[in-house]
């Protein structure tokens, strides 16, 4: 049996209280290292879903013995409290494989249900975009619609969730550039003249030529967010943002340049590519590592090892918040959910981590924020507005 088939069992185990002294000795012990932290994020909602006889007294008494686990053995988290649901459980346990709770100034009871967020709506984003074509035109995609043009030798074809161009690469033609965007709650696939691939996160961007036949360099440019899988071939593959370029040969990255964010951050995740920021200060990254604006010294890039779980989770269906400000919660949430946030300035820089499904309702997602005890939301008119409690 592996470290993590065990791990599952023995999860299971305690859920449904079947589990020996010494196998919950085991099972803490593998919370504590943190290197379970993606198989408990597939694995808890099933785990939790199969408990049908589940209650209040068993939620408070997991809680209670979790904390005594973490206090005699003096781990480094603090402690919370969360409303009587089964996703507050997982929300602990997915947080003490992060390795930090929430950062919090006080211990909060539970709050009645009028104070939480249930009563906010919000569908979740989905397979959505515009296709803005050379002539200025454009079309409106989606999950539910599928079509085929001709521009010039190339043909597009838009198949449910995703763009695919096929050139004929016997023709030699003028270039003509498309422009495919996502709005807030939409995210979209597209895959490249050359079979490179693209995935696109909400309020995003590239711009990128029909065919590459006749260009020295396979360019395109991008805005907002976007993980590429970089096909193979002799012509580099240049990708450039408002405020760097990054050169590749065939690799796996994402790019984080959203405008509202005022930084740039490049993730490799296979391959090797070197980023150019302001066309003079560059740097090799490798795989693992991410670059970024030196905080200290704006005129230049820095890089550090990057988190490519987390990096890459949105991509992959799941927000995954990491020692993350409100505010910047609140951006993300804003994306995808397709709604504006108000910040009290007081719970702007509240910190949480966690790992949430984006295809969960926005009604979920806010009331495990507020089940912390520490942060409200309420909705007036189309606005959310965030108080401390």
């Amino acid at each position: 049996m592996s470290s993590t088939e065990l791990f599952t069992e023995l999860l299971n185990k305690y859920v449904t209280n079947a589990i020996s002294d010494s196998e919950k000795e085991t099972l803490f012990q593998m919370i504590r290292t943190g290197k379970y932290q993606v198989e408990l994020a597939y694995c808890i909602d099933e785990i939790f879903n199969q408990s049908k006889e589940w209650n209040i007294a068993e939620d408070h008494q997991l809680k209670t013995e979790i904390f005594e686990y973490i206090n005699t053995h003096k781990a480094p988290f603090r402690k919370i409290n969360y409303l009587k649901t089964i996703i507050s459980i997982a929300a602990i346990l997915v947080v003490l494989l992060t390795g930090l709770l929430f950062v919090l100034d006080r211990i909060q009871s539970p709050k009645p249900p009028g104070n939480t967020a249930m009563n906010i709506t919000g569908e979740p984003g989905g397979n959505k975009a515009e296709l803005v074509l050379a002539d200025g035109s454009s079309l409106v995609l989606d999950s539910n619609s599928h079509r085929s043009l001709l521009q010039g030798s190339t043909r597009v074809l838009q198949e449910g969730d995703q763009l695919l161009y096929q050139p004929d690469h016997n023709h030699d033609e003028n270039t003509a550039y498309n422009t495919l965007k996502t709005p807030r709650g939409g995210s979209y696939k597209l895959v490249l003249p050359d079979g490179s691939t693209i995935w696109l996160n909400a309020l995003s961007s590239v711009k990128f030529p029909v065919n590459f036949n006749n260009q020295a360099a396979r360019k395109i440019q991008v805005t907002g967010e976007i993980y590429i899988e970089v096909s193979p071939g002799k012509r580099p593959f240049i990708v450039s943002s408002p405020e760097q370029e990054v050169q590749v040969l065939g690799t796996k990255f994402n790019i984080n340049a959203y405008g509202d964010e005022n930084k740039t951050i490049t993730t490799l995740i296979e391959g090797k590519v070197k980023v150019v920021y302001n066309h003079h200060n560059e740097l090799v990254l490798l795989p693992g590592q991410q670059s970024f604006i030196d905080p200290l010294n704006s005129s230049k890039i820095v890089k550090k090892e990057a988190d490519i779980e987390q990096v890459t989770a949105w991509k992959n269906g799941f927000f995954h918040f990491e020692n993350q400000s409100l505010d910047k919660i609140t951006m993300s949430l804003s994306r995808w959910y397709n709604i504006d946030f108000k910040l009290d300035p007081a719970a702007s820089d509240l910190r949480f981590s966690a790992v949430m499904d984006r295809s969960l309702n926005l009604d979920q997602i806010l009331s495990d924020l507020s089940a912390t005890g520490t942060v409200r939301f309420v909705k007036e008119q189309d606005i959310i507005k965030v108080y401390l409690k």
